[in-house]
């Protein structure tokens, strides 16, 4: 029994071999996702690349049945698995459609991906209403 526990202990760890996947390709998607003017990376589309890394890790990640944290979840888009940077590769501003703005708990940062279009909404400021 004890063996078991400590297998099942270390699969879910982060010494796992798919959580090193998972970074790996997810730390080559940042590096090629930010469009830079160099002459060698014109001939390649590095943003095709970047997005092609994305869609492994969230692959990878579904089949594997591994949890990925919020704040690197927040910077994929859904719908074109582009890498959201902000003000590179994407928007962010901060909403509160409340009357006049006067809730500050009901603050939601909106995240619009440029290369599809896609708005992703979070709330921000639920803290201080707490």
């Amino acid at each position: 029994l004890r063996h078991k526990l400590q297998q099942n202990m270390a699969s879910k760890g982060q010494n796992n071999p798919q959580f090193a996947r998972l970074s790996h390709l997810y730390q080559a998607a940042a590096l090629l996702g930010i469009p830079n003017d160099t002459k060698s990376t014109k001939d390649i589309d590095t943003q095709g690349l970047s997005r092609f890394y994305l869609h492994n890790f969230r692959s990878v990640a579904r089949k594997q049945v591994l949890r990925v944290d919020s704040p690197i979840k927040r910077t994929i888009c859904k719908r074109c698995e582009s890498l959201l940077v902000p003000g590179v590769t994407s928007e962010h501003r901060i909403e509160n459609k409340s009357k006049d703005g006067k809730k500050k708990w009901a603050d939601v940062l909106v995240v619009e991906c440029k290369a599809c279009g896609t708005v992703k909404r979070f709330p921000v400021g639920q803290d201080e209403h707490r």
